[in-house]
């Protein structure tokens, strides 16, 4: 029994629903976007995978600039105060 094809369908699953569900930009969520350049071919049509910045904005996990967010957030806390 080969279980790839199950792996396959589970994780195209779970990536659809997190498509339809923005998740949050973090520095931590870097790997997904390593992970989705390092398997092209898995991932598909399903690159709307989005979060969505501390500033409220949409972003595509794989193209967004995760080294922009300690920068944003020292500039938010200077304007704060």
């Amino acid at each position: 029994h080969n279980p790839v094809p199950e792996l396959l369908n589970l994780l195209f699953s779970v990536l659809q629903w997190i498509s339809n569900n923005p998740l949050v930009c973090t520095k931590e969520l870097k790997w997904l976007q390593t992970w989705m350049k390092l398997h092209p071919t898995i991932m598909g049509e399903l690159d709307g995978v989005t979060c969505r910045t501390p500033f409220g904005n949409l972003n595509k996990v794989f193209d967004f600039d995760f080294n922009l967010l300690g920068k944003q957030l020292i500039i938010c806390i200077k304007i704060q105060f």
